[in-house]
């Protein structure tokens, strides 16, 4: 929930139904809110942390994308070895499990395997399948074959996305 001051203006912005979705709140008078609809929606990724470094540091997963079903999403791996294999961690909850001297996020689902560029990058495109419920959560985490890491293994950060 987001909570600005009340000013002279008397807005303010918040979920206040839970949907994932700001409403604007008016204080003139008497309550009053208004949803601003999906466009307006907050960023429906939430970097979870709980990277474990390898080689080049630590790997970093970053989300992008609205979750709303046929729209673009897109997954990029950075800051790992060039030529990287491992696997995507895809779970619909979190297991937190400490494993190979980091923390596996996902309750693995599905295990997608992974290489990245000569840069040490990979980038995903996809798109949410339509019929995914409202509220749907998807947590992802890359883990990577690395030298450098504790016992050969690096992970990127987790990431949850939640569909509005």
């Amino acid at each position: 929930m987001i909570w600005g001051e009340w000013g002279s203006d008397k807005i303010r912005r918040a979920d206040l139904n839970g949907a994932n979705v700001e409403d604007l709140v008016t204080g003139l008078a008497c309550v009053q809110f208004i949803t601003l609809g999906p466009d307006a929606a907050t960023n429906p990724w939430t970097d979870l942390g709980n990277g474990l470094a390898g080689s080049s540091g630590m790997p970093a997963l970053l989300c992008e994308g609205t979750l709303i079903a046929g729209d673009a999403v897109r997954l990029t791996l950075s800051n790992t070895t060039a030529g990287s294999t491992g696997l995507l961690v895809i779970g619909l909850s979190a297991v937190n499990t400490p494993i190979a001297g980091g923390l596996l996020v996902p309750s693995p689902t599905l295990l997608l395997p992974i290489a990245t560029d000569g840069a040490g990058e990979l980038t995903i495109a996809t798109h949410l399948p339509i019929g995914v419920p409202v509220g749907t959560t998807i947590y992802l985490q890359n883990w990577l074959n690395d030298i450098g890491g504790p016992f050969g293994w690096s992970a990127s950060n987790a990431v949850l996305g939640t569909k509005p």
